[in-house]
């Protein structure tokens, strides 16, 4: 390994000591929104490129998916959460390592992804097949770009609201395009009356056999 080489893969490391939970930007209930806050950062602290960032959307047809080892879940993690969706961020190291960023983990911040997997989403055990986590895999440029929410599934939730401005990508076809990404409708079913086409916008959804390969390098 060359010098360059060392030295990046040294700042990466010393990065991720410094940035902890406590110094991103995180609002409770408001995953899709911490997730595109933290991608703003580490877009500005990490030597990557464009394609090693991805955000992830976690949910299912009936929109009642079980992760494991959340801090809401009680117990040390032990009982699922069962969220409607959930997002994390997914990232490449410059070693070629998979690391996943989730607030509401009791696990590391960040943490190896296949450990992640395996212990919030317990692909071994046996889940009906309607709970089972499905994958909206998004690069984060593109979740940057044309991201947007206006608040509005959140009005009677009694939840506070962030604290910055609600967020609408410049290339955002409207200002409420988080429905698509919760969606877990396959590209080819999905509707095609979007300005681009639709895993341009929203990203691939993946099965969990699908996001374990992709996280395995396989």
């Amino acid at each position: 390994m060359d010098g360059d080489s060392k030295n990046s893969n040294s700042h990466l490391k010393n990065s991720w000591h410094r940035l902890t939970r406590d110094s991103v930007p995180y609002a409770s209930h408001y995953c899709e929104e911490s997730t595109y806050k933290l991608i703003e950062v580490l877009y500005s602290e990490y030597a990557l490129s464009d394609d090693n960032i991805f955000a992830v959307f976690v949910s299912n047809k009936r929109k009642a998916v079980p992760v494991w080892m959340q801090r809401l879940g009680g117990t040390g993690g032990q009982d699922p959460v069962l969220w409607d969706y959930h997002v994390i961020v997914l990232m490449l190291d410059t070693a070629g390592k998979w690391w996943v960023w989730d607030y509401d983990t009791i696990l590391a911040y960040p943490s190896p992804a296949k450990d992640y997997v395996m212990e919030s989403f317990r692909p071994d055990m046996q889940i009906g097949e309607a709970y089972r986590q499905w994958f909206r895999v998004i690069p984060g440029r593109t979740y940057l770009a044309r991201f947007s929410s206006d608040r509005s599934h959140m009005v009677t939730s009694g939840v506070p609201s962030p604290p910055w401005p609600i967020i609408r990508g410049p290339l955002a076809a409207t200002v409420m395009q988080l429905p698509f990404y919760w969606n877990m409708v396959p590209e080819d079913e999905e509707s095609k009356e979007v300005d681009a086409p639709v895993s341009e916008c929203y990203g691939s959804v993946m099965d969990i056999k699908q996001f374990m390969s992709l996280i395995s390098n396989d």
